[in-house]
């Protein structure tokens, strides 16, 4: 069995999706990259000499840059081409235009349904985001959304071989 459903993202979505993660969470992170770049640039500027503002406005300006990139790559990157989702008991495959991905649920974190949207969060941060539009009705997105929950928790409760362990 499994569900599939086909949408347009819009790049505002993103923007707004990024944003309100940020704001929950990923502001530490930028901040922790924000504190460790300037501080690595100011300590390499003044290692031989004294702190001078220069140096100072260097460090912060390359703070700001190694942070700016975070939310600017996927808003460049973004596609607007249609794109599919489709899920089953083995994991995620998606379409965007002529590319294809496939993503088994040991990647997926959690699935959630946020302002409409449902989520499915991946380990390492991206997410799928499909919007209620996706849907042809809140009864198909519930059922697709208690699915995806289902198998996520089949994949959880497996038991797991250890690396070395040869089939």
């Amino acid at each position: 069995m499994s569900f599939k459903v086909e949408y347009a993202s819009e790049r505002q979505e993103i923007w707004r999706w990024y944003w309100r993660t940020w704001r929950k969470e990923i502001w530490k992170i930028h901040m922790t990259m924000f504190l460790v770049v300037s501080g690595a640039v100011a300590f390499f500027l003044t290692r031989n000499a004294e702190l001078s503002l220069s140096s100072v406005l260097v460090a912060l300006v390359c703070g700001f840059l190694a942070v700016a990139w975070m939310p600017a790559y996927p808003i460049l990157m973004f596609s607007s081409d249609k794109r599919s989702v489709e899920i089953d008991q083995d994991g995620i495959s998606t379409t965007i235009g002529e590319d294809r991905f496939r993503r088994s649920w040991d990647d997926i974190r959690s699935i959630s349904q946020e302002d409409g949207y449902v989520v499915l969060m991946g380990q390492k941060g991206s997410a799928f985001l499909i919007p209620p539009r996706a849907f042809q009705s809140e009864d198909e997105k519930q059922r697709f959304l208690s699915f995806a929950l289902d198998a996520l928790g089949a994949s959880l409760t497996r038991p797991r071989l250890p690396p070395s362990t040869i089939l």
